[in-house]
């Protein structure tokens, strides 16, 4: 990322913070059958 482009920051920044919304958002939605199983074996 070129630092001495601000908007090339906010940009890496946007991209960044989505990709990691969008990983937490795949987590969540597999976490509950992920804990029912477990809890289902135990």
């Amino acid at each position: 990322v070129n630092t001495a482009n601000p908007s090339a920051v906010s940009d890496a920044r946007v991209k960044a913070a989505r990709l990691s919304a969008v990983s937490a958002a795949q987590i969540n939605a597999v976490k509950p059958s992920a804990v029912t199983n477990h809890t289902k074996k135990v």
